[in-house]
């Protein structure tokens, strides 16, 4: 674990993953994730049990994107230690991805929230193991992002009948993790809009904290 006192040592990136729309190669817009570096060893954020520190990570990588001049659509994960009303970035373009893992309670409750501060809103590594697809309410998410282990290993018509569905509500699909040309040749077989991954590229922007 590491805590604030080894700051000094730490190097903090916004990697920038390109989002692009299977059917033209156009860019969508980017998934950002942080890069965390403790010497020359990269470092998981969840190993990061100072929350003061967690904290100022994020804030680097929030503030680090709103220098840039970027008309895509930035799609952040739900930050851990920073309250959504206190984001200190916001724009049309500006799409939080909320974790199926979190639960259906969960999910509405931050839907809302997320919302309420005008901000786009994903359903992230979406699955059908363990929930009935009647349950999940597609049309109040803009986009859903599917599990890479969800569309390699589930019934081919499992998949093509949920992303069938996603899209009659309205929402965007996105198959996550292409890094394969048999799972790019998988997302346009069964429908998906976009696809996001180290095929498609990324970008890494240096964050202070």
């Amino acid at each position: 674990m590491l805590y604030v006192e080894d700051r000094k040592n730490l190097k903090v990136y916004a990697l920038l993953e390109n989002v692009v729309e299977l059917d033209t190669g156009n860019l969508h817009g980017y998934r950002v994730v942080s890069r965390v570096l403790y010497g020359d060893e990269e470092v998981s954020f969840t190993e990061i049990a100072n929350r003061d520190l967690k904290m100022k990570i994020e804030m680097a990588v929030l503030e680090a994107l709103k220098s840039l001049d970027k008309k895509g659509i930035l799609f952040i994960n739900l930050p851990i230690s920073i309250n959504i009303e206190s984001l200190p970035l916001y724009g049309k373009n500006l799409v939080v991805n909320l974790p199926m893992g979190m639960g259906l309670k969960n999910l509405y409750i931050y839907r809302n929230r997320v919302k309420k501060c005008g901000l786009g809103i994903a359903l992230d590594d979406f699955t059908t193991i363990g929930y009935e697809l009647k349950d999940l309410m597609f049309g109040a998410f803009d986009y859903v992002f599917f599990s890479d282990e969800f569309y390699t290993k589930a019934k081919k018509e499992d998949v093509k009948r949920a992303v069938e569905l996603v899209k009659y509500y309205g929402s965007k699909v996105c198959f996550k993790k292409i890094d394969t040309t048999e799972k790019l040749e998988l997302a346009n077989r069964l429908g998906a809009q976009l696809g996001h991954g180290f095929m498609f590229g990324y970008e890494q922007i240096k964050a202070h904290i």
